[in-house]
């Protein structure tokens, strides 16, 4: 019943016939609610046919009505852990057409992101870290721009904040979403990144300089080892991802 539903109210909406009344608008924004709601569906099979008739919205109508969709979708991501599995289609989705927005209202809609974006690096469900980390170098491209320097800088350290989280999975998404503001702001706060990232290596080794009963070498191996595996396996992998990117867009030598 529902995946019928889902596919039949898609084909109805993308028509050329219904396109034509003038109360369109409404009925595209009730549609786009009302797939973003069936996405919470228990029913995989209805998750899916829901998310394949989203798609086929999306992709026919955006051009023609950009602003009612993005607005739809960017309703949902801003609801927050309340819309559940719905939050993360509609943040990739949101990604994809962001670019539909117009510059004059681009700063409104990323400073009414932060604290849904703050909200999902404090939550620990991986799946939802997954999203925002494939969904954030398309914000960041469209969005970031709008942004004041200490806005950005304040999401620096969220994300840096969970570089060292126990979960892999979160500690790659948020490592990959510093490297995204770090290419995508006008004042690249890399070198922020670089010192913040670098803080628990030299602390460590300080504590381990005050040894006189040790090698030098003998003390690098100490520092190293007494570290928290999370932070240190963080730092590095984060590391690596700013020298290539320091290299590939900035041309620094680091």
């Amino acid at each position: 019943m529902k995946i019928n539903s889902c596919r039949t109210i898609a084909q109805q909406i993308t028509s050329s016939t219904l396109r034509g009344s003038s109360d369109f608008s409404k009925f595209l924004s009730a549609v786009t609610a009302a797939l973003l709601r069936l996405l919470g569906d228990e029913d995989i099979d209805v998750r899916t046919a829901t998310e394949e008739s989203l798609n086929k919205v999306v992709a026919e109508l955006i051009e023609l009505y950009p602003e009612r969709i993005v607005f739809e979708l960017f309703k949902v991501v801003k609801k927050g852990r309340s819309a559940g599995k719905a939050q993360r289609t509609a943040l990739i989705k949101f990604s994809e057409v962001c670019s539909f927005i117009k510059p004059s209202k681009c700063r409104k809609y990323i400073t009414s992101l932060l604290l849904p974006i703050a909200d999902i690096i404090s939550n620990g469900e991986e799946p939802l870290q997954e999203a925002l980390a494939s969904s954030f170098d398309s914000i960041c491209a469209t969005l970031l721009f709008y942004l004041k320097e200490k806005e950005v800088n304040h999401l620096v350290e969220l994300f840096l904040n969970n570089v060292s989280h126990t979960s892999a999975i979160i500690r790659r998404a948020a490592s990959s979403c510093v490297i995204s503001l770090c290419k995508h702001s006008p004042v690249s706060p890399i070198e922020f990144v670089f010192l913040t990232l670098s803080n628990p290596f030299q602390k460590t080794i300080q504590s381990t300089e005050n040894n006189n009963n040790t090698t030098t070498q003998e003390k690098s191996i100490i520092s190293i080892s007494d570290m928290n595996v999370s932070v240190l396996l963080g730092s590095l992998h984060c590391f690596l991802l700013l020298i290539k990117l320091s290299y590939t867009y900035f041309g620094m030598h680091i």
